[in-house]
């Protein structure tokens, strides 16, 4: 419909997506309110990366018959969610493999006020990170139990449905296409007069020159894992 190729198109959805990311409202639990946080984990994913310029692979190529490691492993990028009693949504690319609670403290802090009241799975990070933190009431639910935690992970599971479509992100853009899903939600019923004023107003970070020499999230320059 626009008359461009898909490598057009899709650098055109980029700075799209980058120019409404920083309208995106911010987070906060206020003393006194409600949260819920869980972690979500997406495999890491190197896709559009040219490693035939590169002397060094991280990895060899998924096959489709074959499976990754099972379990939480350094193969999977963590994200900190979370959703408060406004229904507000809360994420964080924020590590490769397990959640540590220093990384967890840097997430969190600022979004948590003291007095507020949490609900989180039995991560041995949170008690730690919530004492830190002065939340009020920490209330920790096994993870089996679903009831608890059900607003949470019903929206782990219609963020699986909404990154079906785009079969694999890349973890370079995994932090925009949340993005645009958290946009969603708190602009669905806006006017697209909405959508078009933060775009034209919004500004974009990366030319496709610069796109080529960006390095992957929790690599070094030399592609070795990075914890954080």
């Amino acid at each position: 419909r626009l008359g461009v190729c898909h490598k057009t198109a899709w650098f055109m959805r980029l700075r799209t997506l980058q120019a409404i990311f920083i309208n995106i409202p911010s987070f906060q639990v206020k003393s006194n309110s409600g949260a819920q946080f869980d972690e979500i984990f997406f495999r890491e994913s190197f896709k559009g990366t040219r490693f035939d310029r590169m002397s060094f692979i991280p990895r060899e190529a998924r096959k489709d018959n074959v499976s990754s490691k099972r379990g939480i492993s350094d193969e999977q990028i963590c994200v900190i969610t979370g959703l408060n009693d406004s229904n507000d949504f809360f994420f964080d690319v924020c590590c490769r493999g397990p959640l540590t609670k220093e990384i967890a403290i840097s997430s969190l802090k600022g979004h948590l006020c003291s007095g507020a009241i949490i609900n989180t799975d039995e991560n041995r990070s949170y008690p730690y990170v919530m004492k830190e933190l002065a939340v009020a009431t920490h209330i920790a639910t096994n993870s089996k139990d679903h009831t608890v935690l059900k607003r949470i992970n019903n929206i782990h599971g219609d963020i699986r449905t909404f990154f079906k479509r785009f079969k694999g992100v890349s973890t370079r853009w995994l932090h925009l296409y949340l993005g645009w899903y958290k946009w969603r939600r708190c602009f669905h019923s806006a006017p697209k007069e909405v959508a078009a004023k933060q775009i034209v107003r919004g500004n974009y970070q990366n030319t496709w020159a610069s796109i080529k020499g960006l390095l992957s999230p929790f690599r070094d320059a030399l592609m070795n894992p990075l914890k954080c």
